[in-house]
């Protein structure tokens, strides 16, 4: 029963597709993968791409966050003042859904000021992903046995 899914992409002005992003989707995974790209509003073009990446037990943190591991890129290429960061989840069905940072992810950007990048995508349109008052994060809140 291999059952293929039509995949609704991010709404952006690209040059080129990248050809990796067909990788990051995974019917198992996408009610919790955050997917990412980096992307050069300048250029007009995906320079980096990724979903977040659950950790083991024997690990400190549970999950890397799309928005850490994004976060992260950035910092290597911070002459690059162009870039943005998107990120989102697909559903069941290929559709996409709004993800926005946790209470973690909003603290790391706001302290090295690049609240302004990072987007998600809610209607057809493009948002911030910062919301005001965030939420812990899953993993967070399953391993301490907190509720919302």
């Amino acid at each position: 029963m291999n059952k293929t899914v039509s995949l609704d992409y991010p709404n952006l002005v690209l040059k080129q597709f990248p050809t990796s992003s067909k990788n990051l989707f995974a019917i198992e995974t996408c009610k919790v993968a955050v997917n990412y790209w980096v992307y050069d509003k300048r250029k007009r073009i995906v320079v980096h791409c990724g979903s977040s990446r659950a950790c083991g037990c024997n690990h400190h943190k549970t999950s890397i966050h799309a928005e850490q591991r994004a976060f992260e890129y950035l910092i290597k290429h911070k002459k690059n003042r162009n870039l943005q960061i998107y990120i989102w989840k697909w559903g069941k069905c290929g559709d996409l859904k709004p993800a926005y940072c946790c209470i973690s992810c909003k603290q790391l950007l706001m302290k090295y000021n690049y609240q302004d990048k990072i987007f998600t995508f809610m209607n057809g349109g493009i948002v911030s992903a910062i919301l005001e008052n965030p939420n812990l994060s899953l993993g967070y809140m399953i391993k301490y046995g907190l509720s919302y």
